[in-house]
């Protein structure tokens, strides 16, 4: 039925109906790539709202629902599937509430901010990862890492983080701050597959308040097995 019509159509005819189709054409090759970016960009509007439900605002760390839902779940089944060892480390700024009564809540922000840096800047990008647990806590996850390792790691951040002169958003002064650190490690061969992540926070836990009791400013770390 087209190739009658086309047949008896005039020259004329023949032209427009080009011209028609040549549009229609590229209208769909444009509407197309309008698709295609509206898609994209709706795609990575939705990977920033995400991004930004799973981290603490003020640091920039994860945050503990992330910890919870897809963090240590990941971890634990990556240290088991390949029976590595897995180090968690709670790390707990000293004194902080007299931080904040001493030299007001904006340089306590402050410090929790320098803090934070100090980690990001000295543990591995994209394989470690921190978390805000608390008030002035923050737990690292360190997926491949013995007790050792976890030690030697947490006595340059406490060292470094003893050294830091963070300047005050108060008075133009500097703030020093402190840090306490308790470390848990596990092996997860055969005989390791029932830890989970209590297991682990709480020893680390136990041994970051051991750290406080042994006079703050401190490193204790336990083997779980």
């Amino acid at each position: 039925m087209l190739a009658w019509q086309a047949a008896n159509m005039l020259p004329a005819d023949i032209l427009t109906m080009s011209l028609l189709l040549i549009l229609a054409n590229a209208f769909g090759a444009v509407a197309a790539r309008r698709f295609n970016t509206v898609s994209r960009e709706e795609f990575r509007a939705q990977l920033v709202l995400k991004d930004a439900a799973d981290r603490d605002h003020l640091t920039g760390c994860f945050n503990r629902r992330y910890l919870h839902e897809h963090l240590m779940p990941t971890e634990l089944a990556r240290a088991q599937r390949l029976s590595q060892n897995l180090t968690v480390v709670l790390c707990d700024i000293d004194h902080f509430k007299r931080i904040n009564d001493t030299h007001g809540h904006a340089d306590g922000d402050a410090v929790l901010r320098a803090f934070a840096d100090l980690l990001k800047q000295m543990t591995r990008d994209q394989f470690d990862s921190i978390v805000r647990y608390g008030g002035e806590e923050f737990l690292l996850i360190l997926p491949s890492t013995d007790l050792d390792g976890g030690q030697h790691l947490s006595e340059r951040l406490r060292s470094a983080f003893a050294m830091m002169q963070i300047p005050s958003l108060e008075n133009g002064n500097v703030v020093r701050a402190t840090a306490s650190f308790g470390i848990s490690t596990a092996h997860f061969g055969q005989m390791a597959t029932s830890y989970t992540l209590h297991d682990l926070i709480s020893s680390a836990d136990k041994m970051m308040y051991e750290a406080k009791r042994n006079g703050r400013n401190r490193v204790e770390a336990f083997q779980l097995c």
